[in-house]
């Protein structure tokens, strides 16, 4: 049977507006209606959407389905045992209006319609004022066994969180009501006000959204009375927060007002973190909190990663650069490539292949499973990979087999295996290395023990390497060599880490080491070129940074290009 509405008023937009022809309304959007006022608490999350021929009877339906949504979430916050007295009753006092604006329309609504749908609204209208006399009772506590029981499983949940036994007290979450949840987050924070991770932790597995948010919101609270929002704990709960808002989706089983607040609080969370991002920054220079960054990277977000990250890349200073890379390379947290891809798109060459390096350890099939954003963090990853120079990419497939060739003087890299003819009582145990027109060395590129540096190592395994001896009569270049072997107590000293510093304009390659036993400035680095000695061509380094390069008879000759060997 079909209700037929002439004319209606709009009461929710406080304006008169007439029907030009008949709305035919099906009788189950009445019994729609009913039911979601038989079961108040079931909360509706999506929006119910009613279509007609005629538009003023459709916004009027529409209207009141929206009016029924807002009042089952109401319904739902109310009904929270952690609600405050005066928030509770902003909440009753807004409810009471809702009832009192869905009774409304439902009068308009039953002044245009059939004697039988008439009856059917009066109805709704009495479960309404059922609805308006228990408002004052929402907010007791539950009580008798189940008050009690529910005692149980917050002290087992307490216990397991006391005995650190995480995994257990998240599970229990499940099964707890959200009367006690509060209660456990702040006597947590109190407890172990040193570190708020665990519960960070374990509001992050609670079931219920909007319990979740109200958690957040009070680890929030918590900071700032404690006056710790300017600092680490900040960005860890913006990095949380931030992965449940990426979680949300349209239909989530989340109240508006919930969503709202959860916005409110990222907005004031991204100003205070970009502070701290900017703080840090700064000490990279020095790395005095690397604890302190390290744990964070370990936590953030794919979007702190890349304010971070070009915060960083900004300051164009190679040890706040270096030290930032060091510190992404170790952290186990896939969202870092958001970083390095504005490092990259910066094109700060001597981070580049340190970066491609990390990259091809990373799982992109974990990253395909992401629990907040699977679709975005694969294009990322694959786009960071793609961004970097030529020089750099065309080697992904043979690491195993590089052979170096000089720009400058279009030869190429031997280890030779042969001793040295100079300083022969202080290079014993190591082998000279030349460049040459044939019988190039297939190097085997890897990354160092610390990831933050790469090796090049000799078919036999010996490592390229900087070794801590000047040049007679001249103090301006280091020799470069291949040790005979593995001792501890190989003298002179010397360091197998490289770093490659790409360019994007010629496709070449600069190879600098930052060993730094013959030097005080230790983020300075030295770069490998070529220079006869007793007119044979040499690898070698130039010592002293920029400055000994400069002053070097050899500095045309940094530039290296990497090819696949056979």
């Amino acid at each position: 049977m079909k209700v037929y509405i002439c004319q209606v008023i709009f009461s929710f937009l406080a304006v008169s507006v007439f029907c030009e022809e008949n709305c035919n309304i099906p009788e189950s959007e009445l019994s729609k209606i009913d039911h979601v006022l038989r079961h108040m608490e079931k909360p509706i999350y999506s929006e119910e959407q009613f279509a007609s021929d005629n538009e003023e009877c459709t916004n009027l339906l529409n209207g009141i389905h929206a009016q029924l949504r807002r009042l089952t979430q109401r319904y739902k916050l109310m009904n929270k045992g952690y609600v405050k007295v005066e928030e509770y009753q902003r909440m009753a006092d807004n409810y009471e209006k809702q009832l009192k604006t869905l009774n409304d329309e439902l009068v308009e609504l039953q002044q245009h319609t059939s004697e039988k749908a008439s009856a059917t609204i009066a109805k709704l209208k009495e479960d309404i004022k059922k609805l308006d006399e228990e408002v004052g009772t929402l907010h007791e506590k539950l009580k008798g066994i189940k008050q009690d029981f529910e005692k149980v499983k917050r002290d087992l949940c307490v216990t397991y969180l006391n005995s650190n036994q995480m995994s257990k007290a998240k599970a229990k979450l499940k099964e707890m009501a959200s009367t006690y949840l509060i209660e456990i987050v702040q006597q947590q924070l109190n407890k172990s006000n040193a570190n708020i991770m665990p519960m960070l932790e374990f509001s992050a597995a609670i079931p219920d959204l909007d319990d979740m948010g109200e958690a957040y919101k009070e680890i929030y609270k918590f900071l700032e009375e404690q006056k710790r929002l300017e600092g680490e704990d900040s960005v860890l709960l913006e990095a949380t927060v931030l992965k449940m808002n990426a979680s949300l989706k349209e239909g989530s089983n989340i109240t508006d007002e919930r969503r709202t607040q959860i916005e409110g609080l990222l907005k004031d969370l991204a100003t205070k973190s970009t502070i701290v991002f900017s703080t840090w920054t700064k000490e990279l220079k020095k790395i005095n909190d690397a604890v302190v960054i390290k744990n964070a990277l370990d936590h953030m977000f794919v979007s702190q990663m890349k304010v971070f990250g070009a915060l960083v890349g900004d300051t164009s200073d190679f040890g706040s650069i270096r030290n930032f890379v060091k510190l992404t390379i170790v952290c186990n947290n896939y969202y870092k490539v958001a970083a390095y891809k504005e490092l990259i798109d910066r094109k700060i060459g001597n981070a580049l292949g340190t970066i491609m390096f990390d990259l091809l350890t990373l799982e992109v099939n974990e990253m395909k499973f992401d629990p907040h954003v699977p679709d975005e963090i694969p294009k990322l990853f694959e786009a960071t990979l793609s961004s970097l120079p030529n020089s750099l990419t065309e080697l992904r497939t043979c690491l195993g087999k590089v052979q170096i060739y000089n720009k400058k003087t279009n030869k190429c890299v031997v280890a030779t295996g042969n001793d040295f003819d100079v300083h022969k009582d202080k290079l014993g145990d190591f082998y000279r290395v030349v460049v040459a027109d044939y019988g190039c060395t297939s190097f085997r590129l890897e990354a160092s023990g610390d990831k933050a540096s790469v090796r090049i190592v000799t078919p036999s395994g010996n490592p390229m390497s900087n070794v801590n001896l000047h040049l007679e009569g001249n103090s301006l270049h280091n020799y470069v060599a291949t040790p005979k072997s593995n001792k501890p107590d190989r003298t002179p000293s010397s360091s197998d880490e490289w770093i490659l510093d790409a360019n994007y304009n010629n496709d070449t390659i600069k190879i600098e080491s930052q060993f730094s036993d013959y030097k005080t400035k230790k983020t300075e680095v030295d770069h490998l070129l070529v220079r006869d000695i007793n007119h044979l061509p040499h690898v070698l380094v130039a010592r002293y940074g920029f400055m000994g390069l400069k002053n070097s008879d050899a500095k045309d000759t940094i530039e290296w290009n990497l090819k696949c060997g056979s």
